[in-house]
């Protein structure tokens, strides 16, 4: 029985319908930029994923100034997140493992610098 069981249990996960965006969990929180420098880009993907994904930023955003950003979580996916800024000249400042929830804030600075390119 254990076989048919994991048969019908792997079946069932298959064919299930994909989760729809009502499922989906949407959340904002503010990110600080604290590095001294202005930050051209911004990465957000969830903790331990190989693509960083798109730029987020509109706008350049000078040190000292905060964005406000919305996220949307599907079902099932974890709160860790790594976070990725990138200044004016290129330089990077990453926060691995950030734990994101609503209303959080973040803020990011010359600690953060990613001293391996």
């Amino acid at each position: 029985m254990d076989v048919i069981d994991g048969i019908l249990s792997t079946a069932e996960e298959k064919f299930a319908p994909p989760p729809s965006a009502a499922d989906s969990e949407n959340f904002t929180f503010v990110i600080f930029n604290n590095t001294g420098f202005t930050v051209r880009n911004i990465f957000i993907y969830q903790a331990g994923g190989k693509n960083w994904g798109a730029n987020i930023l509109g706008n350049p955003l000078y040190s000292g100034q905060s964005v406000t950003v919305s996220l949307n979580r599907p079902p099932g996916a974890g709160s860790l997140y790594d976070i990725r800024m990138v200044d004016i000249d290129g330089d990077s400042y990453i926060k691995y493992g950030q734990e994101l929830s609503e209303h959080g804030k973040i803020s990011i600075g010359i600690g953060d610098f990613e001293w391996e390119k």
